[in-house]
């Protein structure tokens, strides 16, 4: 570490520069919703889901509900957004709250309705609408001028 505060790093054959003098971000977190179509506050024990806020980077997440804690298996963590597939336990419950512990420290919980089925389908734009992500059996993307095979008997 620098007389500065700072230290280095090289990632990727770049350095970086950590500032340990800044405190670090403010962990929060805002809301959940389907990570295809961003339906906000309803969870499916399965669905993949998105967890928005501040400070999550490096996150594990919680399912609380009645005394249980089930920690979610997490796809993606970002510095806004962690990415994740809901517990299958949950299904024992209709509500439940959600939190994010990042290097010990927990945010703030945020409440989701539990429900047996939910509508989204991921598409190619990003945003919930427009042509699907559909995966053909040689593992192109579907589409308009590529189609799926016709199935062979």
């Amino acid at each position: 570490m620098g007389s500065s505060g700072s230290a280095y790093t090289v990632s990727g054959g770049a350095p970086a520069r950590i500032d340990f003098t800044q405190p670090p971000p403010e962990l929060s977190l805002t809301c959940v919703a389907n990570a295809a179509n961003y339906v906000a506050g309803i969870v499916v024990p399965g669905e993949i889901v998105t967890l928005f806020g501040t400070g999550l980077d490096g996150g594990r997440a919680f399912f609380d509900y009645f005394f249980d804690e089930i920690e979610a298996q997490v796809l993606f963590s970002g510095p806004n957004q962690i990415n994740l597939v809901v517990p299958d336990q949950v299904a024992a419950t209709t509500g439940l709250s959600i939190r994010v512990e990042v290097a010990g420290n927990s945010t703030n919980a945020i409440a989701a309705q539990v429900v047996n089925a939910e509508n989204g389908i991921f598409t190619v734009s990003g945003r919930g609408s427009g042509q699907a992500v559909v995966i053909n059996d040689d593992g192109t993307l579907n589409s308009p001028t590529n189609p799926a095979r016709a199935a062979r008997w």
